[in-house]
């Protein structure tokens, strides 16, 4: 009978502390949301050798119209502020296959001369949330530097490094081994200053373009087309 006793006190223990948590619920506390709006924001490059009109298409058939892009140029305005996910990228009538990250901030690259070449390759910058503000970012925004990353787009060519000139300063980037068409190289750390940057094949520059690198801001750098006519162009990202 002892036993029994014990058993249903601690029953009525137990019910009664339900009730008191039950009791302290916070109904302050804001519900959770039926559904999570998820969002990444994106550019796009064109260095597939024709000029072309780029659409990213999500799965719900939603559109986001990038407009017609030139051969070795990016889409017009801002980063477009999108929804994340598995998205369809049309280029002209030619359908390709990309995902965006959340929170994540993305440059687009068309490459190959044909269509049977063709493919994307996708440069994650950074979070969106990493702005050059916080000092949690110091290393990201260096003061009175810029940072470039390249990406190779040539049709072609590999290329070894890059020559940055400036007033004063003159730096050859040599690469650890040749950058080949759809690689790129990232972090490249220069002094802020207005710069002629030319792309290397082996010991050689090929072709130069210019650069102004602002202090703390963060680029992007392209070669593209063929060995033969080899070009270059650089893009801001922050």
């Amino acid at each position: 009978m002892l036993e029994k006793s014990k058993i249903q006190i601690l029953l009525i223990l137990s019910f009664s502390i339900v009730l008191f948590l039950v009791g302290c619920v916070d109904t302050s506390v804001n519900p959770i949301p039926d559904s999570f709006n998820f969002r990444s924001q994106v550019k796009v490059v064109n260095l597939a050798g024709q000029s072309a009109t780029i659409d990213l298409i999500n799965k719900s058939g939603d559109k986001t119209s990038f407009g017609t892009v030139a051969f070795g140029a990016e889409s017009q305005g801002g980063f477009k502020d999108i929804p994340a996910g598995s998205k369809t990228l049309m280029f002209n009538s030619e359908s390709y296959k990309v995902t965006t990250e959340t929170d994540r901030k993305i440059r687009l690259f068309v490459m190959g001369a044909t269509s049977s070449e063709r493919h994307v390759v996708k440069l994650t910058e950074r979070y969106i949330f990493q702005t050059k503000n916080s000092p949690n970012n110091e290393d990201l925004y260096p003061k009175d530097s810029a940072v470039v990353a390249f990406i190779n787009g040539s049709f072609d060519a590999s290329i070894d490094g890059l020559h940055a000139t400036a007033n004063g300063i003159d730096t050859t980037i040599t690469f650890a081994s040749s950058v080949a068409p759809g690689k790129g190289m990232g972090g490249i750390q220069l002094k802020a200053a207005d710069y002629t940057i030319g792309l290397m094949i082996g010991d050689s520059t090929y072709t130069s373009f210019p650069a102004k690198l602002g202090s703390q801001n963060r680029y992007t750098a392209v070669a593209y087309d063929s060995t033969n006519n080899l070009k270059g162009n650089i893009f801001l990202d922050d």
